[in-house]
């Protein structure tokens, strides 16, 4: 049985609860949970084949004494890339030579906002693994959204079916490819079990690109709603925006979140798929999953 060391088993994007769901039902892998004191951990109690430590991924030699006592054999870091090098680190001590690594297609923006972290840490991460001889995969994935709690499409949803006007900068013609988490956490499973397919990166994305219009049209059919769209000029409307932000420092909008909703964010998955059989929902479908799930929270009128 292989002992898979997990962070991020409790993030908002979902991802790491079906991961652990997932690998535990397969019964051959035994999954060592790392949490913060603050979590709801109720799910994981219920899992055979789990085990829960509390820690954070600052504190690198407690990685370390958890990764020995483990006698981890995989980590898998879907707690962010920020702490990544710290999970490296702990790695390299503790003599854990395999890992697989979460980051984003954020990295390939023009924008700051959405790449430059990425950009720094991710040519530094893979120095790291390859210096100390970690065996590794990487996915990126686009957009992650549809258990109801992501920071993603969860917004758009609940403004959407809350009001009747929808502005879009520019024609709306952005194509995105947002990708339902599930599918992550299933090619995050399949590189568990396709090692032959690891080092190197893939991108992970949703199962159809579709333009920024069509994506906000998708969610509001799914709603019910009728909204009407507001096409608002790019240029004027990021030097208006500007302006807010250099006046009113708490204004909610930045001229780079403007920008992004223009730039192309879809990406071909073809590695992933014929590595290790990728195949993703397309966003018509994961969408309808997301709104069943906000109605049974509530969180929709």
């Amino acid at each position: 049985m292989k002992n898979i060391f997990v962070t991020g088993c409790t993030c908002r994007t979902g991802v790491g609860q079906h991961l652990v769901k997932e690998l535990a039902g397969k019964g051959d892998f035994l999954i060592t949970c790392l949490v913060r004191q603050t979590s709801n951990i109720d799910w994981i109690d219920k899992i055979q084949n789990t085990r829960v430590i509390y820690s954070n991924l600052d504190d690198i030699n407690s990685l370390v004494k958890y990764m020995q006592m483990q006698e981890v054999d995989i980590v898998i870091n879907i707690a962010g890339i920020r702490k990544a090098l710290n999970v490296i680190e702990a790695m390299k001590i503790a003599g854990v030579k395999k890992g697989i690594f979460v980051n984003t297609t954020g990295v390939f923006s023009k924008f700051r906002m959405a790449s430059e972290e990425y950009k720094i840490i991710e040519p530094k991460m893979l120095g790291e693994l390859q210096n100390n001889g970690v065996k590794f995969a990487i996915i990126r994935p686009t957009m992650i959204y549809g258990n109801g709690k992501d920071h993603n499409v969860r917004k758009f949803a609940l403004y959407l079916n809350r009001h009747s006007l929808f502005p879009i900068f520019g024609n709306g013609s952005a194509l995105i490819q947002p990708v339902y988490y599930k599918d992550v956490a299933k090619a995050l499973v399949a590189l568990v079990e396709n090692e032959q397919c690891w080092g190197k990166a893939y991108n992970i994305s949703g199962g159809t690109a579709i333009t920024y219009r069509r994506f906000i049209e998708t969610i509001v059919e799914a709603l019910g709603e009728k909204v009407k769209f507001i096409h608002l000029p790019l240029q004027p409307t990021v030097y208006i925006v500007s302006i807010l932000n250099k006046v009113l420092r708490s204004f909610p909008l930045k001229t780079e979140q403007i920008l992004r909703t223009t730039e192309d964010r879809a990406f071909d998955y073809a590695d992933a798929k014929n590595c290790f059989g990728y195949n993703p929902i397309s966003f018509e479908e994961g969408i309808k999953l997301e709104i069943e799930e906000l109605k049974r929270d509530g969180y929709l009128r």
